[in-house]
């Protein structure tokens, strides 16, 4: 399994006890991510150990996400309501009324 980070604990402190703040994540490279918020390790009984990694981003590009819009539920059904209703008013307008 190719190694993809790091994660490095603060040194324990004079109670035996290590604590969170100080904790490192590295690449590969040895490089430290900065903007970590939140690590959660879990792990299976006879299986290796998962990092969830929480992180704060600040995207330079958001072209892509901008393409990949799929509207709510109450949006497509407002949308439906708006085509019946303005089906109605066409169908009046035909009739006069």
């Amino acid at each position: 399994m190719q190694q993809l980070l790091r994660i490095v604990p603060n040194a324990p402190g004079s109670d035996g006890l290590t604590k969170t703040q100080g904790t490192k994540v590295l690449t590969p490279a040895g490089e430290e991510l900065k903007g970590i918020n939140r690590i959660v390790l879990t792990c299976d009984v006879n299986d290796v150990w998962r990092a969830e990694i929480h992180c704060t981003i600040q995207p330079t590009d958001l072209s892509a996400l901008s393409m990949i819009y799929r509207p709510t539920g109450w949006q497509r059904l407002k949308q439906l309501f708006r085509d019946v209703i303005g089906g109605f008013r066409l169908a009046s307008e035909a009739r006069g009324g």
